[in-house]
């Protein structure tokens, strides 16, 4: 049974994924403007016209740039915490729980493993003040139980 707070981890990787294409096209995009823009100082002399009009020097770009990427590094950084924590979390919902019975830790190891339906007999040991152990053994399966029935 899904909890409606808790989401699901493969929408949470999907989100996340979508984040960091964002990111990655974002700092492609810089990086090739920062390159465009030292190509046209240095080789067509034209870069200084634009830089004038944007109001900043090559050192303010580069400095932008450096935040800028610092800024996604820490964006990834939280993404992938918050993404571990949401699914160990998960995990932790998924585990059993611990089952006791008046007041005793139950452990219940039932045979044949794995079996289902059917009739049990049912046998309950104390080993201690804090822990009991169940014993199931099928006596009839449930293919014979329809059978008594349907014949």
């Amino acid at each position: 049974m899904k909890d409606k707070k808790t989401p699901d981890i493969k929408t949470l990787s999907k989100r996340r994924k979508q984040i960091l294409k964002v990111l990655l096209i974002a700092s492609s995009a810089y990086m090739l403007f920062f390159l465009f823009m030292i190509l046209m100082i240095y080789y067509l002399n034209v870069g200084y016209d634009i830089t004038r009009l944007l109001q900043l020097s090559i050192l303010q770009i580069a400095i932008l740039g450096c935040g800028m990427y610092l800024l996604f590094i820490l964006i990834v950084v939280l993404l992938h915490m918050d993404y571990v924590r949401k699914r160990k979390r998960l995990e932790e919902s998924m585990k059993p729980k611990p089952v006791f019975y008046k007041g005793k830790r139950l452990y219940t190891f039932t045979y044949p493993p794995g079996a289902r339906g059917g009739v049990y007999a049912k046998t309950l040991i104390d080993v201690d003040d804090k822990t009991a152990i169940l014993l199931r053994h099928r006596i009839v399966g449930p293919e014979e139980i329809w059978e008594d029935l349907l014949s």
